[in-house]
């Protein structure tokens, strides 16, 4: 839980809805920390000057990136493949 609302802090208008009858311990932990690490990073950011904001990539770059993990994972694949059948 704590990933996923870490992934959406990374944006700067990212926003995360959970759906609950009630809020769970696991879900006030994962609130908790996210407001712990939040206000680190809020006085970091004030104190060096940064103004937060979201990276532009543009879509071709997003591609070529997911090829080559994609490549990457493959290549691992196949090595792992031709040793067990040695």
């Amino acid at each position: 839980m704590i990933q996923t609302i870490g992934r959406a802090a990374r944006n700067a208008n990212g926003r995360v809805i959970m759906y609950a009858d009630h809020i769970t311990d696991s879900m006030r932990m994962a609130m908790d920390e996210t407001a712990r690490r939040r206000k680190i990073q809020t006085e970091f950011n004030e104190a060096h000057h940064i103004t937060p904001k979201t990276i532009q990539k543009a879509i071709p770059e997003l591609i070529k990136a997911t090829y080559e993990v994609e490549k990457k994972e493959d290549t691992g694949k196949k090595k792992k493949k031709e040793n067990d059948e040695e």
